[in-house]
């Protein structure tokens, strides 16, 4: 019986780690260049959030197809958002959206 519990407890705690975490991809107006996202998610915000406060604790944002991070935040800023407008964009998106 006391396994029939973990199992259960894991795979709750599994299914709410998905939830925490969202992927996709946001395209510029003229749809010609894709932006991929990485972001996990809590409802509450933490001291270790974007904006000090914010719900966001990690984000990478790559050029649709591509492997580098135009930006990464992990608790903490490691590749702050560039002036280009197209990653703003997204990036004030994302934020609107999740923190």
């Amino acid at each position: 019986m006391r396994e029939y519990f973990r199992e259960l407890e894991r795979k709750q705690f599994e299914e709410l780690q998905e939830k925490r975490w969202s992927q996709g991809t946001i395209w510029t107006e003229d749809g010609k260049t894709g932006y991929d996202y990485w972001i996990k998610h809590f409802e509450e915000g933490s001291e270790y959030g974007i904006e000090n406060d914010g719900c966001i604790s990690k984000l990478s944002i790559r050029k649709h197809g591509e492997n580098k991070d135009l930006v990464h935040y992990d608790r903490e800023w490691i590749k702050r958002v560039p002036r280009n407008k197209e990653v703003q964009r997204v990036y004030n998106i994302l934020v609107e959206k999740y923190n």
